[in-house]
């Protein structure tokens, strides 16, 4: 519930040391926690996975990573539109769960999500834009890839805009990431 986003966590430097990669890999594990709510499972595993579950969504709101929460919205859409057996039930659940986290987010946390669709005035938007564009070309120019955790390194070298008008002037120089 802190108003200060989290940008980093203590980890491996080359996976998960970033809040929208951390972000990533508890969105990833998201289908896991619903399969024991949803599946036919005992109540404790139930109950497991709900705790699971209300977790995770919790901590990809503590990270702010619009990337996560505009997956996990897709994902809830497609799992109440054409997954779910009872979608009164899953959409309940899952209105109960998007009002219980609006509830308890801290401001920031809709102040940023909210920037979504302002993406065009927003420098950390348009530098991960910049960089998948990077990305693209630099795929097809090596197809086998620039080698493992190299890739901030091979835009810096190689990527980098160099004309004045990039995207982000205030990050012309920077060794960005694509992020997750």
């Amino acid at each position: 519930t802190s108003t200060v986003r989290q940008s980093g966590f203590v980890a491996d430097p080359t996976f998960m040391g970033d809040g929208n990669d951390f972000a990533w890999g508890l969105t990833v594990m998201l289908p896991f926690a619903v399969f024991l709510v949803v599946g036919p499972h005992r109540l404790y595993l139930r109950a497991l996975g709900f705790a699971g579950l209300v977790a995770a969504l919790f901590t990809v709101v503590g990270t702010q990573s619009r990337g996560a929460t505009v997956a996990v919205g897709v994902a809830g859409l497609v799992y109440i539109l054409f997954i779910a057996k009872r979608r009164a039930v899953a959409l309940t659940f899952a209105a109960t769960l998007v009002i219980g986290g609006l509830l308890m987010a801290p401001d920031s946390y809709t102040e940023r999500v909210g920037t979504i669709s302002s993406f065009e005035t927003d420098n950390s938007a348009l530098g991960r834009l910049q960089a998948w564009q990077a990305a693209v070309v630099m795929a097809f120019e090596h197809p086998l890839g620039v080698g493992a955790d190299n890739f901030n390194s091979a835009y810096g070298r190689d990527y980098l805009p160099r004309q004045t008008t990039s995207m982000i002037a205030w990050g012309q120089n920077r060794w960005i990431s694509p992020h997750s």
